[in-house]
């Protein structure tokens, strides 16, 4: 099993967005990825809690990681435990900069590295989440389309 932590920082207008993740991913035997959310477990620490957060960065977690396993041709399976999620004080965390930084934990462990295409259009994808509701997750496959 291999820990991974990641951060997303990004600053738009003066209003700065962060997030912080932490997975556990291995390799699994299975014929699919499975995807296990277990930040419950750990003391929750942000302001995130206040926004409505904590459930909404669960799903947005999961549902990243599923669009980018789905996107990437990786013939392993993994078993991806979300152990940690985390905003920062002072910091606007939305569930696009949650979900990015799922994104690119799974990129760190496959040892990928994007584009600055790619980065550009995941600092635009969080950007666009600043206008919407804490409640709607978004739509992950849109840093993926060409």
């Amino acid at each position: 099993m291999t820990v991974i932590e990641q951060k997303y920082l990004k600053v738009n207008k003066g209003i700065m967005t962060g997030s912080f993740v932490q997975l556990e991913i291995k390799p699994n035997d299975t014929e699919i990825n499975r995807i296990i959310i277990d930040s419950e477990r750990s003391p929750f620490r942000s302001q995130g809690l206040i926004e409505g957060g904590h459930k909404n960065w669960n799903e947005s977690a999961k549902q990243a990681l599923e669009v980018a396993l789905k996107k990437i041709n990786y013939s392993n399976k993994l078993d991806i435990t979300v152990k940690k999620l985390e905003g920062r004080i002072f910091l606007d965390t939305n569930n696009a900069s949650i979900g990015t930084a799922c994104i690119l934990a799974l990129w760190k462990y496959l040892e990928f590295k994007p584009e600055s295409e790619i980065m550009d259009k995941i600092h635009e994808f969080v950007k666009n989440d600043w206008k919407n509701e804490v409640e709607l997750i978004p739509n992950f496959e849109k840093i993926f389309e060409k």
